[in-house]
């Protein structure tokens, strides 16, 4: 890893981390982390026109997706940065990210099992927080997270 690789590394995981806690706590993925986080992808790698393409069209199937209520706003614009950040391995990051969201569905089912048992104190979760399956895939898939 060469010394700016390391910073770019550094601040992507710091970024990952606010966003994945607030995702937790609130439910949203802050827009100024978003903002943030694209300043240092389009900063640390080449433009792409296909990439961008990819991007955005990941983009509106978000907007679709957030319109029925699926997903939600903020965890489609960070699934379209990180699939731009992600360059060449896009679709590594696409089934990584529903792989871990898949895990994160079975543990809010236990979870929720727990509560209904009243194991656990707490109200049932009726949302994920998508964007930490989305950062699983991202840590896994973008360049310069790479260790070597």
């Amino acid at each position: 890893m060469n010394n700016p690789q390391v910073i770019y590394s550094l601040f992507s995981l710091i970024l990952f981390l606010w966003i994945t806690v607030s995702d937790l706590i609130s439910r949203r993925v802050p827009n100024i982390a978003l903002v943030m986080l694209a300043v240092l992808v389009f900063s640390s790698l080449p433009f792409s026109i296909l990439n961008l393409s990819i991007s955005l069209f990941i983009v509106l199937l978000g907007v679709i997706a957030f319109q029925k209520k699926i997903l939600g706003a903020g965890d489609s614009k960070l699934l379209a940065l990180c699939s731009y950040a992600a360059q060449s391995s896009w679709l590594d990051l696409l089934i990584i990210s529903a792989l871990s969201g898949g895990v994160l569905a079975i543990f809010a089912l236990l979870y929720n099992y727990l509560i209904t048992r009243n194991v656990i104190a707490k109200k049932t979760m009726t949302t994920l927080p998508y964007a930490i399956a989305i950062i699983s895939g991202a840590v896994i898939t973008i360049p310069y997270m790479e260790i070597s």
